[in-house]
């Protein structure tokens, strides 16, 4: 027959399980939610390229090497698109601030359910009750702070992308017609992908790798002022493990519970191992030996 303690452990692994399950569903939904915000945005931004690459207009009648070319665009193209895309910057940095702020408190969220740790006992006995503060001012300002920054990366992207655009249609002779079409359906590809080649956007990359890098940083807040009143914490390499896992991941998730401040077998301290990864840390409160 089963023990009380047996039938009560079996409650609390089901239990985690569930709250690991509802937690990954409320994370694929933040994604979600992201990825067509910045859909939208991204189909913006072409715009605003659109309308300003007439500003480029002398350069197509004049074909001349891609080297020449892209010396002699060089101001007058980084200046284009910087005007056009002026006018996306902030409503770009308030989409990815307010899907960071959500990563982050789903971060806060995971850590607080957590077996050892969703106790009151536990949250008294190490006077921890505001770290888990879903409103805590510390994760807005680190939204603002990281999203302004985020945003630059990947305009800095898009602008070497749509230079690259540019320069060879001009090459190849091509009409202004042809290249701001050719502008249109990259920006349409930043935000849904081609479906038909079975290639995700980069809305979606983007969203992803945003909502993992929230999610890793509020987890971590938590961590480490769960360490800093003395009680030792270690973590896992949590997620799927199908034909999709990428090696480093397998190998990651093998390793099995490591204390908290080491890094994993690739070098890692916490997911995000590679671009598009699927996998998120999972903590405890560390076992004795």
């Amino acid at each position: 027959m089963r023990t009380v303690v047996q039938s009560l452990s079996e409650v609390t692994r089901c239990t985690i399980a569930l709250v690991e399950a509802v937690s990954g569903l409320e994370r694929e939904r933040a994604v979600k939610r992201l990825e067509k915000k910045l859909g939208a945005w991204f189909r913006q931004q072409g715009r605003a390229v659109i309308s300003a690459l007439p500003k480029l207009v002398r350069y197509f009648p004049k074909p001349v090497s891609e080297a020449q070319l892209i010396e002699a665009l060089g101001s007058d193209f980084d200046r284009m698109f910087d005007d056009a895309i002026e006018v996306t910057v902030r409503n770009g940095e308030e989409i990815v601030r307010d899907g960071l702020y959500e990563g982050v408190t789903d971060g806060f969220a995971a850590m607080a359910a957590q077996e050892g740790i969703s106790t009151e006992e536990f949250m008294n006995r190490a006077g921890l009750q505001k770290a888990f503060e879903l409103d805590d001012p510390r994760a807005l300002k680190w939204a603002e702070k990281n999203a302004a920054k985020h945003v630059a990366q990947i305009n800095d992207t898009s602008k070497e992308t749509i230079r690259g655009i540019v320069s060879k249609g001009i090459d190849e002779g091509m009409d202004y017609d042809t290249i701001a079409a050719r502008i249109t359906d990259r920006f349409k590809e930043f935000a849904v992908g081609r479906p038909q080649h079975h290639i995700q956007s980069r809305a979606h990359l983007v969203a992803v790798t945003e909502n993992a890098f929230a999610y890793e940083h509020g987890q971590r807040e938590c961590v480490d002022e769960i360490q800093a009143v003395g009680i030792d914490m270690e973590k896992s390499w949590g997620g799927p493990d199908d034909e999709y896992t990428s090696d480093v991941c397998r190998r990651n998730m093998g390793e099995g519970w490591v204390p908290a401040d080491a890094a994993f077998s690739s070098g890692d301290q916490n997911p995000q191992a590679h671009s598009g990864c699927r996998h998120h840390s999972k903590y405890r409160v560390a076992r004795e030996a």
